[in-house]
């Protein structure tokens, strides 16, 4: 049986499920709703019902008299005698249709009155303000037992037994009242259920209308665009178009990725094809074919050298974890990258070191190496002749900040926000790279959690700062 209704629920929508699942959930409430206010109407009712039997029987007690002398008694009274005495009852004591009432004699023996359960009480010990319940073939039924004290020494026992039918009558109307309502109640919050359930899933609906569409028409500039309040379906909805806009840029740099690698490899292998055909056009002589093989030489070098920093900037993203994380002293590290540069004297630019020592971060460093390699080399690539590189490495506030300042040809407005992306290239007057070195050198600082940034004026050089957390 549960595993039947296991099975059934999961083939269910989202929305019949949480109809399903708020009917049931209603209805069992409802089920103890209802236990719980029978419990409570029965309780109060049978209080009712007792309360009236107690009072009735004291009330009964002043329709009872006891004479000693018979000139006291009226005409029309139907004395009893009774313990050298007479008793008289009042008419109306025996005319309560709905409580029985019994007289009992101090031996318990019955004198008057009559009673549908006489069977079922007949040897029971009559008890002075005794009150039970009594169910027998007839019916359930309350009794209620007294004495009463006579002018003598003398006394009575009076007993009152109500049918507790019409008590139970009522609790039956209003168990059925109670039923009737919730079975409606429950009907209409099914019926709300199930409409606020689609309004509740529709957004999920569109999620999934929408990811369908991009999937067939392969459209990654489709957004959801759920503009509600900030709930968990919004927050998915947020997220899965942020996931979105990342595949289309992903795919898009994908796409220009493979563009600019064309394009480079196109220009060399376009050289190399040209030499190729110039020295097979005819016969040359050796000087020719020297210059030519010299040409093939360093177009296929530079081939060469464009796959290999690819293939580093490839894997770079791929293989972040075969680069392990260790305190590393990056003073050491900027101050031999630097002594290196510096005998290289290329455009008799000059380089100056100010470097603090002993500043540790947390990081890997063959990137640390490459990072600060990349930055130096792009000072060096885009610098003037004869100019100058500054190279200063300081701790603030437990961060280590590397900046290096060259008096170069700058970077125009429109060109800082796309100089970390691969391929990007400024307008400098000689541009000589790839367009890889700066693009890697972001992703080792993003690696490595830091920051990056650049300020530069055209014609007046350029100022890169890169923030890492001190170890």
């Amino acid at each position: 049986m549960i595993n039947s209704l296991i099975i059934y629920m999961k083939n269910l929508s989202i929305r019949k499920k949480i109809t399903v699942m708020f009917t049931l959930s209603l209805t069992i409430v409802s089920l103890i709703l209802l236990l719980v206010f029978r419990y409570i109407c029965g309780s109060v009712l049978y209080n009712n019902a007792k309360n009236n039997l107690i009072n009735n029987i004291n009330a009964s007690v002043n329709k009872i008299s006891y004479y000693s002398d018979e000139s006291f008694i009226n005409e029309n009274d139907n004395p009893i005698n009774y313990e050298n005495g007479y008793l008289v009852f009042e008419d109306e004591l025996f005319n309560d249709n709905n409580i029985q009432i019994s007289i009992y004699g101090k031996d318990n023996k019955q004198i008057i009155g009559d009673s549908l359960i006489a069977k079922e009480l007949r040897g029971l010990e009559l008890i002075n303000n005794n009150i039970f319940k009594i169910v027998s073939e007839v019916g359930t039924y309350q009794v209620y037992e007294r004495n009463i004290k006579l002018n003598n020494d003398s006394f009575l026992w009076i007993r009152g037994i109500m049918s507790l039918e019409e008590v139970q009558n009522q609790l039956r109307d209003i168990a059925m009242i109670a039923i009737y309502v919730l079975l409606i109640v429950i009907i209409l919050a099914s019926l709300f259920a199930y409409t606020f359930a689609y309004k509740l899933i529709k957004p999920v609906i569109k999620i999934n209308d929408i990811t369908s569409d991009i999937y067939d028409e392969k459209d990654l500039k489709k957004r959801i665009n759920i503009f509600r309040s900030n709930d968990e379906v919004n927050q998915l909805a947020n997220s899965i178009d942020e996931m979105i806009g990342r595949l289309e840029e992903a795919f898009n740099n994908k796409s220009k990725f493979i563009s600019a690698i064309s394009q480079e490899i196109k220009t060399p292998l376009s050289v190399v094809i040209a030499k190729c055909e110039y020295m097979l056009d005819r016969k040359r002589n050796e000087e020719d074919y020297k210059e030519a093989f010299r040409t093939i030489l360093k177009q296929s070098g530079r081939m060469h050298r464009l796959i290999k920093r690819i293939n580093d900037y490839i894997n770079l993203d791929a293989k972040q974890k075969d680069f392990p994380i260790s305190d590393i002293n990056l003073s050491s590290i900027v101050n031999d990258i630097g002594m290196e540069m510096k005998l290289l004297k290329d455009k008799n630019i000059e380089l100056y070191l100010e470097v603090e020592d002993d500043i540790y971060i947390r990081g890997n460093r063959i990137l640390q190496t490459c990072l600060v390699e990349n930055i130096i080399s792009n000072a060096y690539r885009y610098g003037r002749e004869n100019g100058y590189i500054k190279v200063r490495l300081f701790s603030e506030n437990d961060k280590a900040l590397l900046e290096v300042e060259d008096n170069g040809f700058g970077i125009s407005e429109e060109s800082i926000g796309n100089i970390f992306n691969a391929f990007h290239q400024t307008n400098n007057p000689q541009p000589n790279g790839y367009g890889l070195g700066l693009s890697m050198a972001k992703k080792i600082v993003e690696f490595h959690r830091g920051s990056i940034d650049v300020k530069s004026n055209i014609n007046q050089g350029s100022c890169f700062r890169v923030v890492f957390n001190q170890a």
